[in-house]
């Protein structure tokens, strides 16, 4: 194999364009112009990609996510959309969202949050050997777990996922990364199967630690 090949698969990028289809800029706002393009011109999508290759060369290229979204835990960028199909396939779960939260040693660290099924109380040790099974990586795997009724959505049904890290963040923030507590909400539990709470509630978080 070309000695290349194993390390742009493993590096995302954000994709970057130029050409005649591509707006010249914003009217009448060059620092959200100059924000949005390189110095040499190229409009910053966003979206991070990486070239998928083989012992061929490269062959397509694979979206990796969102950059802003990405998790940069240890100076390691760690795709939160490859986990969220992970964390899909997990046992007990409705559904459940990967985001990063602050942390002083590491940057950022992994947290998993996920409405559980009815009667089911999904565990960081269930997380952990979910993730072992379809290989990946120690690194990669939630450190926290936090259950809530729903996850945050807009209009047309996309996970929030910045509320989600905002929320964890002022979690942080206010009780500390070594003193963080579980948080029990009566009024979600008798809230009837199915119901959509006001605004997001969370039932609990449990610590790696």
């Amino acid at each position: 194999a070309a000695p290349w090949c194993a390390a742009v698969t493993v590096r995302p990028g954000e994709l970057q364009v130029r050409g005649a289809t591509v707006f010249d800029g914003y009217f009448k706002s060059p620092q959200m112009t100059a924000a949005a393009f390189t110095d040499d011109g190229f409009f910053r999508t966003g979206d991070l990609f990486e070239i998928a290759a083989d012992e061929q060369g490269p062959r397509y290229y694979r979206f990796a996510g969102r950059h802003k979204q990405i998790i940069v835990r240890g100076g390691v960028k760690i795709s939160p959309d490859e986990l969220d199909e992970i964390l899909a396939g997990c046992p007990g779960l409705l559904e459940g969202a990967v985001v990063g939260y602050p942390d002083e040693l590491m940057g950022e660290r992994i947290c998993a949050v996920v409405v559980p099924q009815p009667g089911s109380d999904v565990t960081l040790e269930q997380l952990a050997a979910h993730f072992a099974s379809r290989g990946v990586a120690v690194y990669k795997q939630p450190e926290r777990v936090c259950a809530v009724a729903a996850l945050p959505r807009n209009p047309v049904g996309k996970i929030l996922k910045r509320e989600l890290q905002d929320r964890l963040s002022d979690e942080v923030g206010a009780l500390g990364r070594t003193a963080w507590v579980e948080e029990a909400c009566e009024e979600l539990r008798t809230r009837p199967t199915g119901a959509t709470p006001p605004e997001l509630a969370w039932l609990k978080l449990k610590d790696a630690k």
